[in-house]
């Protein structure tokens, strides 16, 4: 391919054709006010102290912060200590973390859904692979009344008429108790464990 044009060309011939998808990353879910990944430690570890001392609001913050500062720890490290470190309560925790700001929508992900709605003379997406833990893109498509189906365990299909969401790091819905049977992809450990299962 030797411009961008070209890109652009082949991208809406496949849509068109409903053979494209969409590789959703960080990227979207922060467009709407979920946290960045160095954030989004600093408010677990902020939680992980707030279970195991009495202090303000204010000194678990700054000591989360110090923490993170300090040690000048590798993320990968940090989430090894907070899964390790939160145990029951991990995934309710991360779950809690991603909707703190209240996310909703954002112009980018107004557009994805707009991409998924299927027109009188093309098929819609062929499907979305998402990254992330949030359900937002899912809520902003039932939102729309466009049918989709998240996918992030084992065994799971959509229907010919839904649109496949696939979750391949996991999958924390807003107000839903976290399925303690379904693993997320937060550290080094559970990477590994998914990176040797060719499924």
């Amino acid at each position: 391919i030797s411009n961008g044009s070209e890109q652009i060309r082949r991208v809406r011939e496949a849509f068109i054709r409903g053979k494209l998808t969409l590789f959703c990353g960080a990227g979207v879910s922060m467009s709407a006010g979920i946290p960045g990944w160095k954030v989004f430690l600093r408010h677990l570890l902020r939680d992980l102290f707030e279970q195991n001392r009495k202090s303000d609001e204010k000194e678990k913050g700054n000591l989360a912060e110090i923490y993170q500062e300090y040690f000048a720890l590798s993320p990968i490290i940090v989430a090894q200590y907070l899964k390790n470190a939160l145990g029951s309560d991990f995934l309710r925790t991360v779950r809690d973390a991603l909707y703190t700001s209240q996310p909703t929508s954002s112009p980018l992900i107004d557009s994805i859904c707009e991409l998924c709605r299927p027109q009188r003379e093309q098929r819609a997406l062929h499907g979305i692979v998402n990254f992330n833990f949030d359900n937002l893109i899912e809520q902003n498509l039932e939102r729309e009344k466009i049918k989709h189906h998240a996918i992030f365990k084992e065994g799971q299909r959509s229907s010919s008429t839904e649109l496949p969401i696939h979750h391949v790091h996991g999958y924390l819905p807003r107000g839903i108790e976290p399925d303690p049977t379904v693993e997320i992809v937060f550290s080094e450990d559970t990477y590994h464990s998914k990176f040797i299962d060719p499924f």
